[in-house]
């Protein structure tokens, strides 16, 4: 299912006053990374200077180990999603000089503990999210947001040209 401009609108409203769900769903958003691989995800594994997310494995779909990749894969990101990132880096070493030592293999959406999550277990509490935020009407789950900003931005330029070579054909 397709989501609107005023779905995601209001989606995205929503979103930005979380802290878990906003880094969360703006890399779900702007990359192509899966779900499973984002819950895989260390700081270690993030450039900032080349605004460069490297893959390099993926939480098992029962959720209790992290399986690497024989070889990594890197996905491209935007200065927004670094700011974000960055927001909610600072957040979590807030929260964890409270708690425990943190270092650079720390995972970024693991749980308070640091331990991995499961996928059905952030999807959980996702669609809870979501009914609680009276969006869960819209049908809108974790993987349809994947790419979804790359998606829009890439339909957009094309009504853009469209609209373009329209205008071209009727002043002719």
């Amino acid at each position: 299912m397709r989501i609107t401009t005023e779905v995601f609108n209001n989606f995205v409203d929503t979103i930005l006053l979380h802290r878990f769900w906003k880094p969360f769903c703006f890399c779900l958003m702007e990359t192509d990374i899966k779900i499973n691989e984002l819950l895989a995800l260390k700081w270690k594994d993030i450039n900032f200077n080349k605004n460069e997310i490297n893959v390099q494995a993926y939480v098992y779909p029962s959720g209790t180990m992290i399986i690497p990749y024989k070889s990594s894969k890197d996905f491209q990101f935007s200065s927004l999603l670094e700011t974000i990132l960055i927001e909610y880096k600072k957040f979590r070493e807030r929260l964890s000089r409270q708690k425990r030592y943190v270092d650079k293999d720390e995972l970024i959406f693991g749980n308070d503990k640091g331990i991995v999550r499961s996928l059905s277990g952030v999807s959980h509490v996702f669609r809870k999210f979501l009914r609680r935020k009276g969006l869960d009407c819209y049908n809108i789950t974790l993987k349809s947001l994947r790419g979804v900003l790359r998606e829009q931005n890439k339909i957009f330029v094309e009504a853009q040209q469209e609209y373009i070579k329209n205008k071209e054909y009727s002043l002719m």
